[in-house]
Order: C-alpha cells, then sequence, then structure tokens
C-alpha cells in the first residue's frame, strides 16, 4: 500500500454556490498551511467534506463519503476528517455521536478558525470544534485556491433574516451581513487583474445588500453592481440568489440598460398558491410574483411585442410562457426549521426529485435567445470529447457539441429568467 503523504489534502464539496466559494478558501487555508490537493481521498492524509443542509438528499450523500472516510481512517489512523458548512452548524455535537470517526467540525462562520482546530485536533489528539452563530469574520477574507478560468464566485453578503417556516438557512447561517462595498470592488479589480472576464456575486439573499441596520455603508444593491460595472476587465456581471420581495425597481431599471449585468436572473417562485406562500411566510403573492416577472421582461420603454403571459395555474404552479428555465422540487422541511403550518408540511408528500417544468427540459437555450445568435463565453472543455461548456448572457451553462447547441443544467436551480432589454 503506498503511503500517504502527511501534508495532502482531499477536498470534496456539496449542495449551493456559496458553498463552492468556501470550498475555494477552504482549499486556500490548506494550501496556505503546506497542504497539496489530491483528486483522490485514498492519496491524501486530511479529508475534508463541506456540507450541505438544505435538502435532505444532500445530507444521504454526504454519509456515503463518510463511509468511505471510514474504512480510509481504519486503514491509517493518522488521518484527519474534517466535516464543515452548514451540516455540522445545524447538528452539531450529534455530528460526533453520529459519525465518531470525524475529528474536526466547522461551521460556515467559522471557517477562519480551521488553522487553529487542526493544530488543536494534532496537539490534544481529540475531536474539536467550532461554531459562530453570527458572521463576524468573512470567508472573502481567507485565501483563495481556485481553478484557472474565466468566471469567479464573490461573497458579498451572509446569511438570512427572512425566517421562511420552511428553511434552516438563518439558523445555519446567522443572520444577513453586508460585505463593505470597498472590499467587494477590490476583490472584483483583483479578479479582472487575474484574468476573469465574468463575476458572480454570492449571497443568500443579494438583493437584500445593505438593509440590515448594522450596515454602516450607504450602497445598495444596484449601487454595487453600478460601480462594479465600471471595473476594467470585467466583461460580465451575474448574481444569486435574489428574493423576490427585494428586488427594487433600481435593479430592475439597472438590468434593462446596457451594461455589463447579464440579463438572467435567480428567482425563486417557492410556490403559485397564496395560501401556501402565506404559510411559507414568503412576503409575495402569486401576482406580485408574476408581475415582478412581467417587469423584469419589460422594462419601461420595452418592445410590447414581447409580452410573456402566465397561463392558470396548475396545483398552485407557475407554467408560463417566459423565457427561461424551471426546476422543482417536493417541499423538504428540514431539523430546525420554524415550521409554522401544516400546510407546508404536506408538500413533502407531493411527488419529489428535481425536473423542469413541463415543456422547458428542451430547448430552453433556443426560447431564451429566440433563435438568434448569442454571444457565449467559453468556460471549461467537458466530456465528451470535443465537447465545451459555454455561458451566454441570459442562459449560463451551455454544451456545445459538434455544431449543435443544447441546454446544459449544472445543477437545478429554483427558476431563471431572461431579462427583457
Amino acid at each position: 500500500m503506498e503511503e500517504v503523504r502527511a501534508d495532502t489534502f482531499y477536498l470534496r464539496s456539496f449542495g449551493c454556490q456559496m458553498n463552492d466559494h468556501d470550498s475555494e478558501r477552504i482549499a486556500g487555508v490548506l494550501v496556505d498551511l503546506g497542504f497539496s490537493r489530491c483528486a483522490e481521498p485514498e492519496k491524501a492524509a486530511v479529508l475534508v467534506y463541506n456540507t450541505c443542509s438544505i435538502r435532505e438528499k444532500a445530507d444521504c450523500r454526504l454519509a456515503g463519503h463518510l463511509g468511505q472516510a471510514a474504512r480510509l481512517k481504519r486503514s491509517d489512523g493518522r488521518r484527519v476528517v474534517v466535516v464543515a458548512g452548514c451540516l455540522p452548524q445545524s447538528r452539531q455535537d450529534e455530528l460526533f455521536r453520529e459519525y465518531p470517526f470525524v475529528d474536526v467540525l466547522v461551521g460556515p462562520q467559522s471557517l477562519h478558525d480551521l488553522p487553529e482546530l487542526l493544530r488543536r485536533q494534532r496537539t490534544e489528539q481529540r475531536a474539536v470544534s467550532g461554531f459562530q452563530e453570527v458572521t463576524t469574520a468573512w470567508s472573502a477574507d481567507l485565501p483563495r485556491s481556485r481553478t484557472a478560468g474565466p468566471c469567479a464566485w464573490l461573497q458579498i453578503t451572509a446569511g438570512c433574516t427572512n425566517y421562511c417556516t420552511y428553511c434552516i438557512v438563518p439558523y445555519v447561517r446567522g443572520p444577513e451581513a453586508s460585505r463593505p462595498a470597498r472590499e467587494i470592488l477590490a476583490e472584483v479589480r483583483d479578479l479582472a487583474g487575474a484574468g476573469v472576464r465574468e463575476v458572480t456575486l454570492l449571497g443568500q439573499n443579494v438583493n437584500a445588500y445593505g438593509k440590515e441596520p448594522s450596515f454602516r455603508g450607504a450602497e445598495s444593491f444596484a449601487d454595487l453592481l453600478e460601480a462594479a460595472n465600471e471595473v476594467e476587465g470585467i466583461e460580465r456581471i451575474r448574481f444569486m440568489t435574489s428574493h423576490p420581495k427585494d428586488v427594487s425597481p433600481e435593479l430592475i431599471q439597472l438590468m434593462s440598460q446596457p451594461n455589463k449585468v447579464c440579463e438572467h436572473i435567480h428567482l425563486p417562485a417557492q410556490s403559485g398558491s397564496d395560501v401556501i406562500l402565506q404559510a411559507m411566510g414568503r412576503g409575495y403573492t402569486r401576482a406580485a410574483y408574476v408581475q415582478l416577472v412581467r417587469g423584469l421582461q419589460e422594462p419601461a420603454g420595452g418592445d410590447p411585442r414581447h409580452r410573456r403571459t402566465e397561463r392558470r395555474p396548475r396545483g398552485g404552479g407557475l407554467e408560463g410562457r417566459q423565457r427561461g428555465r424551471q426546476s422543482r422540487a417536493r417541499a423538504d422541511v428540514r431539523p430546525g426549521a420554524a415550521l409554522r403550518s401544516r400546510r407546508v408540511s404536506r408538500l413533502r408528500e407531493g411527488d419529489g426529485g428535481h425536473r423542469p417544468a413541463r415543456g422547458q427540459r428542451h430547448g430552453a437555450a433556443q426560447r431564451g435567445h429566440g433563435g438568434r445568435a448569442a454571444e457565449t463565453l467559453l468556460e471549461r472543455r467537458t466530456a465528451p470529447p470535443h465537447a465545451v461548456n459555454e455561458r451566454s448572457r441570459r442562459l449560463p451553462g451551455l454544451d456545445r457539441r459538434g455544431a449543435g447547441l443544447t441546454h446544459r443544467a449544472p445543477r437545478p436551480v429554483p427558476y431563471q429568467v431572461p431579462v427583457r432589454r
């Protein structure tokens, strides 16, 4: 058996784009400590799993990977198993009882403590953990190790204070906090200097940027986007995820103008039923959501020929003719969420699994561009041979195989709306 080097690590990320960003920071911290990354867990001395607890499926996937980690640790007891992210934040020491071979637990607000936790585990030879309830240090301030390419993640907020009745995010990511605009813009400039051409601004609710009482700046989310527009070298700006109730007229106006902000928005609908939306604590109605989508697609001065009409919902759905793509899944009320209504919990009994809404599985790219030529950004080569992953401004994630252009969704998103300009 090949001996495992002590200065190696394996990192596996689960869940959302923010977790992908945090994983780049975890990797950066470990590289800064002198570790080198391995592509296979069998070759690594430190096994790191950055977890998600938003959906039960992510928990199940992690269990399989931790089973492999347990076998590897039995073969070499010097291995260190680290579980990071939202799952340890929500379950904390319960995870140690369920997985006694785990050495380090660290929540998403405590990633800056990872070097000290590893040091303590090594010197004290016992399991250690670190959890903070609020954001006191930004993961974006940590060292970064990312795959070279034209696209990059950029954290602008952390946490959420909406407390939707089914959602665990406020309890694992803490209350909403906005990163100072000057730090965000400095990172945008640094990324541009490193060859990045497209940045995606990340947060659990990005368009609530700057709204919390403790924010010391004066910038709104639209102000931040306008400032990022001025950075030379950046050609595209995206953001995710948005809450419908926080989409401002200023943001809609900015997105309707020719600039670097892509004509595309992630806009979770959650339900087409006002009764369910109220039970979920979403803060908007179906009519308000439909009006918002139309406003995004028909800004002031827009061509009325491009009006999109909604079909009558079936079972509270939002099937419609607007250009974009939908992904639906059964409700997944997580342990620890402040569930206040049986109506929400009964949604769990519906059909499950992420799937595009009817009529959206094929041709979403063509509907998003109306059969016209579209500028695409070559992000990376993918399997099979001679395939590449491209990103258009309106629909990110397009596979080109030979001469054909087909829709590709690396991970389901709740609702994507191409914005009319």
